[in-house]
C-alpha cells in the first residue's frame, strides 16, 4: 500500500520528463491506500486487471486459466497462456475477463489525438508494451509483451504497472493526455480504452465531434472463439 503526493512541473520539458520517467515525487503517499500488485513471473495480465479494478480478488490465476480453457476447449496445449503455468496470458484472455464484468476493451486508433476521449465515461486504460524480460530482477536480455493498467483515483491518474515499486502518479487530465500522446508515438505500444459495455455500445467514450473506429481485436491471431466465450460468460453470470 502507498500514499498520494503528486507534483508535476509546469514547464513543458520538465512535464514530459516527469510523465515518461517515474520519480520519487510521483509516488503516492497520502493516507488513502492504492491497491498495487507487484510483478510475479508472467502474470502481468492478472496484475493489470486487479490493479485496474483496485481489487485483489477481482481475478485470480484460476479464473484466468478457466477463461483459457473456455477459449480453447479440449486443447492439449492451450494457446492463450504459458505452457509452464507462469501466466503470459494473451489479449483474448484479457478481453474475456473484462467482458465477464460487463466491460469492453476498445483499441485506440493511433491516428487520433487523446483529447478526443470523453474521460468522464472511461473506466481506465490498459496498455500492452514491450518490456525487458527479467527473472529475480535480473534482465534476460530479451523483450516480451507486458500489460499495465492506468486509471483515475481521487482526481489523479496513476500508472499501476506491476513492475514499478509503487503506483506512479501521472497527474491530472492534461498530464494524462501527454502520457497517452507519448505512448501513441511508440509503434510497439497499444492502448485499450476500458469502458462499460453500454458506453461502448452508445459510443459515449469519445467526444461527439470526433468519431473513432471501434476495433476490439488488433491482430489476426487474437480472434476470440465466440461460442466458447459466450458459453463461459454465461456460466459466470449464473
Amino acid at each position: 500500500m502507498v500514499r498520494d503526493n503528486c507534483t508535476c512541473g509546469s514547464d513543458m520539458q520538465l512535464k514530459m520528463s516527469a510523465i515518461m520517467e517515474p520519480r520519487e515525487d510521483h509516488v503516492d503517499i497520502t493516507i488513502y491506500p492504492i491497491y498495487h500488485e507487484k510483478q510475479s513471473f508472467g502474470f502481468c495480465a492478472l496484475h493489470a486487471l486487479n490493479n485496474l479494478f483496485q481489487d485483489e480478488s477481482a481475478y485470480s490465476r484460476n479464473s484466468l486459466d478457466e477463461i483459457c480453457k473456455a477459449l480453447s476447449p479440449g486443447s492439449l496445449l492451450n494457446p492463450h497462456k504459458s505452457l509452464f503455468g507462469i501466466g503470459i496470458y494473451d489479449v483474448n484472455v484479457v478481453f474475456a475477463a473484462l467482458q465477464g464484468k460487463d466491460y469492453e476493451a476498445l483499441w485506440y486508433d493511433k491516428r487520433r489525438d487523446p483529447s478526443t476521449l470523453e474521460l468522464s465515461n472511461i473506466f481506465g486504460f490498459i496498455l500492452n508494451i514491450l518490456s525487458p524480460l527479467t527473472m529475480w530482477n535480473i534482465s534476460l536480455g530479451v523483450n516480451r509483451r507486458h500489460w499495465i493498467a492506468v486509471r483515475e483515483i481521487r482526481g489523479k491518474y496513476y500508472n499501476l504497472d506491476s513492475k514499478l515499486n509503487a503506483p506512479w502518479c501521472i497527474g491530472e487530465v492534461e498530464e494524462l493526455l501527454d502520457f497517452l500522446r507519448e505512448s501513441l508515438k511508440d509503434e510497439s505500444k497499444q492502448i485499450f480504452v476500458i469502458v462499460k459495455k453500454s458506453v461502448a455500445r452508445d459510443r459515449l467514450w469519445q467526444k461527439k465531434a470526433s468519431p473513432i473506429p471501434i476495433i476490439r481485436v488488433v491482430r489476426s491471431e487474437a480472434i476470440i472463439v465466440e461460442r466458447s466465450l459466450e458459453k463461459f460468460l454465461g456460466h459466470m453470470k449464473r
